[in-house]
């Protein structure tokens, strides 16, 4: 679901989170970011931020994105998984760095539901 109205995401993200179902925030770090919109995060319940594969796939070259995403979930108190981990090294890094939840080709293909 795309948040483009934040009123009506708010009132279906609380329904589906009274009702005992977790979300997440994917693709955390591209299109929804601004500091104005991360300042009306805190009000939605999310339980969880993926960051963005793309920032994963630069770790080698550059952290800076993951490890400001990184904060920024630490300050909402909210756990972070990092998607798209195709090697050892991301992940070694990622847990290194406190990231303990990471999903990606390393460790398997995507399955059916």
């Amino acid at each position: 679901m795309h948040i483009n109205d934040l009123n009506q995401a708010l009132m279906l993200l609380r329904e589906l989170h009274e009702l005992g179902m977790s979300t997440a925030l994917d693709n955390f770090g591209m299109i929804y970011s601004s500091f104005g919109y991360l300042y009306r995060l805190k009000y939605l319940p999310i339980d969880l931020i993926k960051i963005d594969k793309s920032f994963i796939q630069e770790l080698s070259e550059d952290d800076a994105m993951v490890r400001i995403v990184r904060a920024i979930s630490d300050v909402l108190n909210l756990p972070m998984i990092a998607e798209g981990i195709e090697s050892a090294a991301q992940r070694d890094w990622l847990l290194w760095h406190g990231i303990d939840y990471v999903q990606g080709f390393l460790f398997t293909a995507p399955v059916a539901a």
